[in-house]
């Protein structure tokens, strides 16, 4: 936004167009009459609930990462071992991640419980191995194709080194006997060395016997508590239980069981909510009292926001983040108007207190939250509420779609010192909807910025084979995905590569296409 006399009435007139564009369906000043549906992090599923139900609670974006690891462990921890196949097929439609994230917790988990029926399931998977880093940085680095590109093509899931290291390692957890254990391992070295071309297998030998201990190594904290039957007891707890239980939380170090009951608590006794406030400062982690807030501003609002805007100011932007879900239209207005009117905020540049504002935003109106983050921030505003947002809700799907629509829908804008940094967990989750997205950025950026940073002259010769990308940017996060997309489904790229209609790009993915494998020095 350029910057005048007045420019907070400037921008304010601006958040008055956006929030009223996204008002429509939504409450006025008073709560709606009947509640809105709780978010979903709140529908804590019962505990005879699918595997599918259960992941989808467990690894929504309102449980953030800190929240979805332990409790997906410890939801592992209590399956018998016929359900991890369809606990790992859940997984994969939930995720639809090509590349390992929470895939290695459930193949470790199940390879500790019973690791002779994980090896019949994981040993096929390496005719389909590929080398886990696919941004590759330049044409000398060479990338090996898959054994099997055709049951690649079939499913959703690229296997590299981290499901492999995943199996190995609940082996070596597991209660199998030591010679089944020295089986296993030694069909695993000789697996893992030629789908991954090593001249030998790798040497496992050390890994049988735990280290000794020493008498003067200082004794190591035990790592928190992972007890996800504990967790469900707090999820379940009336009223009467607390602040008992969670005092039992903190004891044992169930950080999970900690968040969890505190949503707990404010859900079956709003009327405490002073008691649980107290309780949440009273922790040494901030994060707790932000967990009260967002419950209480789900099922109560009105009161929540009446609490927000009565902290001093420094501390509102602590909490504002956790409200905005379920603020109405004439609250977010002020809460906006608050934020960009405070002494600290320096009209034109953009505000280090919108990022986490931002990010809750998008979750629910990417396209409008998107708007108000490229007015007021500019392009590296636009880009970190992109990088942001992508983060946090890339662990599910269906959270995911909307955001990439979102993003494509501003390419030249996005900062590419941002949107590389997003391409790097893009490209995990699925490389060819990554290389495409890098081939519109680049196409759109060279057509319409004088002045880009990768004119087309530059990206033609990198695609040619006649230059590097630049390390650690755009240019070389999608010549990354593009090469591992050609080598692992060459078909896939081949009938891509013939809607681009920019004719000198369309002939150099061409070339890129057919010497995907490198192994070569740049312009040689």
């Amino acid at each position: 936004m350029k910057t005048g006399a007045y420019p907070h009435l400037m921008l304010l007139i601006l958040l008055m167009g956006i929030l009223t564009a996204s008002a429509a369906g939504q409450a006025s000043s008073s709560d709606a009459p009947s509640a809105p549906p709780l978010p979903l992090h709140l529908q804590v599923p019962p505990r005879d609930a699918s595997h599918e139900v259960t992941m989808r609670w467990i690894l929504c974006p309102g449980n953030y990462w800190e929240l979805q690891d332990p409790l997906l462990e410890g939801y592992l921890a209590t399956l018998p071992a016929d359900q991890f196949p369809p606990a790992f097929e859940a997984l994969c439609r939930l995720q639809m991640r090509q590349k390992s994230l929470q895939r290695t917790l459930l193949i470790e988990a199940w390879a500790k419980k019973d690791p002779q029926a994980a090896w019949l399931l994981i040993k096929d998977w390496f005719a389909q191995a590929v080398d886990s880093d696919h941004f590759k940085d330049d044409w000398s680095q060479k990338i090996l194709p898959p054994a099997n590109r055709t049951s690649l093509r079939a499913g959703s899931i690229v296997h590299d080194e981290r499901d492999f290291e995943a199996f190995r390692k609940g082996l070596f957890q597991s209660g199998a006997t030591t010679e089944l254990k020295n089986t296993l391992q030694k069909e695993y070295a000789q697996a893992y060395a030629k789908a991954f071309h090593l001249d030998s297998p790798p040497d496992y030998s050390a890994l049988t016997t735990p280290a000794p201990s020493s008498a003067t190594t200082e004794p190591t904290p035990p790592p928190p508590e992972i007890d996800y039957p504990f967790v469900r007891q707090v999820l379940e707890a009336p009223a009467t239980s607390f602040p008992a239980l969670l005092d039992g939380a903190v004891t044992r170090r169930n950080e999970a069981a900690v968040i969890c009951g505190l949503r707990r608590w404010v859900m079956v006794q709003p009327g405490a909510i002073s008691e649980i406030i107290k309780w949440a400062e009273a922790q040494p982690q901030p994060n707790h009292l932000d967990k009260v807030v967002n419950t209480w501003a789900a099922i109560a609002p009105k009161g929540a926001y009446t609490w927000l805007v009565s902290l001093p100011g420094e501390k509102r932007p602590d909490h504002v983040s956790e409200f905005l879900p379920y603020a109405n239209i004439e609250q977010r207005e002020a809460i906006l108007r608050w934020l960009i009117t405070r002494p600290e905020h320096k009209p034109g540049d953009y505000d280090e207190a919108l990022p986490s504002f931002l990010e809750r935003w998008i979750v629910l109106e990417p396209k409008v939250a998107f708007e108000f983050a490229l007015q007021h921030g500019g392009r590296s505003g636009f880009s970190e509420a992109a990088r942001d947002a992508f983060y946090r809700v890339a662990t599910l799907a269906e959270f995911r779609q909307p955001i990439i629509e979102a993003i494509e829908a501003f390419p030249t804008l996005v900062d590419d010192q941002m949107d590389y940094m997003n391409m790097e967990e893009w490209g995990d989750i699925n490389f060819a909807e990554a290389a495409r997205h890098g081939v519109h950025w680049l196409i759109k950026e060279a057509a319409t910025n004088p002045d880009a940073q990768f004119p087309i002259d530059h990206v033609v010769k990198v695609w040619t084979g006649k230059e590097n990308p630049v390390d650690g940017s755009m240019d070389d996060r999608t010549y990354g995905c593009l090469r591992l997309w050609a080598v692992v489904d060459p078909e896939g790229m081949k009938a891509w590569i013939k809607t681009v209609t920019h004719p000198e790009f369309r002939t150099a993915l061409e070339w890129l296409h057919a010497h995907a494998e490198g192994g070569f020095e740049a312009g040689s």
